[in-house]
């Protein structure tokens, strides 16, 4: 993360949780002119966020609310550097992922890049003996189609498919991380 966050004058996570990966880059080196930006649904993570933020007073970290059932990225503004967004074990909640969320994040800046880490392999190869699994995240009403919207924005020309690992890193054998790195403008 820290490589592809690095010159990028906004930072987002989309689905932040608490911060702790927004925390965790800023710890381990990641740029401090940047302004930081934790994007969560629920309130008390968006709490946690401002909070433990309270603790670094160097961080410019702003918690929003945030939805991907009804995306509106209007209190970000827009930014006239390069903007790094990710998602981490964030979109496999959302079972059908909507182009909305990147046509709001093509309004930011000229330059967006992005990185998702999400249990997507086995939309990539389909099935394997480890991994991500078609099975478990019907079972738990996981994401479907992330890799074929990504594949269908670099069709329409919104985004570039840049680098995809599937099944990188997980503790669930059934729901191992991909790590699907785009970017537009």
């Amino acid at each position: 993360l820290i490589a592809r966050a690095e010159g990028a004058e906004a930072i987002i996570e989309l689905g932040s949780g608490w911060g702790f990966n927004l925390f965790h880059l800023w710890l381990s080196g990641g740029p401090r002119a940047a302004r930081y930006f934790a994007l969560e649904y629920t309130e008390a993570g968006r709490r946690c966020t401002e909070q433990l933020a309270g603790v670094q007073p160097h961080l410019a970290i702003t918690a929003l609310p945030f939805d991907y059932y009804a995306v509106n990225l209007d209190r970000l503004g827009r930014f006239s550097g390069r903007v790094f967004v990710f998602s981490c074990f964030s979109i496999d909640q959302i079972p059908q992922l909507s182009s909305a969320i990147y046509l709001a994040l093509r309004k930011l800046a000229d330059r967006i890049d992005g990185i998702h880490f999400e249990p997507a392999g086995w939309q990539m190869e389909g099935d394997c003996c480890v991994g991500s699994s078609h099975v478990y995240a019907e079972k738990h009403d996981y994401n479907r189609n992330l890799w074929p919207l990504l594949n269908q924005l670099q069709e329409d020309g919104l985004l570039r498919i840049e680098e995809c690992c599937p099944n990188l890193f997980g503790q669930n054998p059934e729901n191992s991380a991909a790590m699907l790195c785009w970017s537009m403008g």
